[in-house]
């Protein structure tokens, strides 16, 4: 139960543009350009040409029927992931508003060549908190990135290592009203930036997992 979604983009789970979410029967639709291609021993989705992954509407205010769950006050998103053209605003996996002074929800996703992962809580800042790697990642390769949230420190992962922590945020997740809530975008009401790069796995955690606890799962 406390696993919302798992996507794995292999051709078994691919249903012409619906992917199916192997912790729960609901399906995610796979917009745009996509194509899945066989990588070294696995499969891996390929996005190149504005394509992502629409798990739903989300939000307090979202008309959507059969809306997604999404993590309420603990998250683990995990990915893994290679980015092929980096860019300032770069989406993995996430729900968010960033709008000016007006920032909610939360990506697990990078900011040029530095994975990052951005929450906003109700008890820290009315702001998102960006957390981000101190080093640069290397396009066209392969890395394991992680977040995680237990309501008071968010911590960011990378190959298996926490590279960043803050306190600054706590509470319960703060949603805006409405989000999208995708894989393989920065997507909110007024910023579009799709990843130019390949998936291969993304879970989503409605809790904090420990590190072992995400090394066994990484490595499933």
């Amino acid at each position: 139960p406390e696993l919302l979604a798992r996507y794995v983009f292999q051709r078994p789970h691919i249903e012409g543009r619906r992917a199916n979410n192997l912790a729960t029967r609901r399906t995610a639709t796979l917009a745009g350009r996509f194509r899945i291609v066989q990588d070294g021993p696995h499969e891996s989705l390929v996005l190149d040409g504005g394509g992502r992954v629409q798990l739903g509407e989300v939000g307090p205010e979202s008309k959507a029927k059969n809306s997604p769950p999404v993590p309420a006050q603990h998250l683990t998103a995990s990915a893994w992931v290679r980015v092929d053209k980096p860019h300032a605003w770069g989406g993995i996996v996430g729900a968010i508003q960033d709008n000016g002074s007006y920032e909610r929800g939360w990506i697990l996703g990078f900011n040029d060549r530095r994975f990052s992962i951005a929450i906003a809580g109700q008890g820290g800042p009315d702001k998102l908190t960006y957390l981000k790697a101190p080093t640069d990642f290397s396009p066209r390769q392969w890395h394991h990135v992680a977040g995680t949230y237990d309501g008071k420190t968010i911590t960011l992962y990378v190959n298996g290592q926490p590279v960043a922590r803050s306190q600054e945020q706590s509470g319960p997740i703060k949603y805006p009203p409405t989000a999208f809530f995708e894989i393989g975008a920065y997507h909110d009401k007024d910023e579009d930036f799709p990843l130019d790069g390949r998936i291969h796995e993304v879970r989503v955690y409605r809790r904090a997992l420990s590190a072992a606890a995400r090394s066994r799962r990484a490595a499933a």
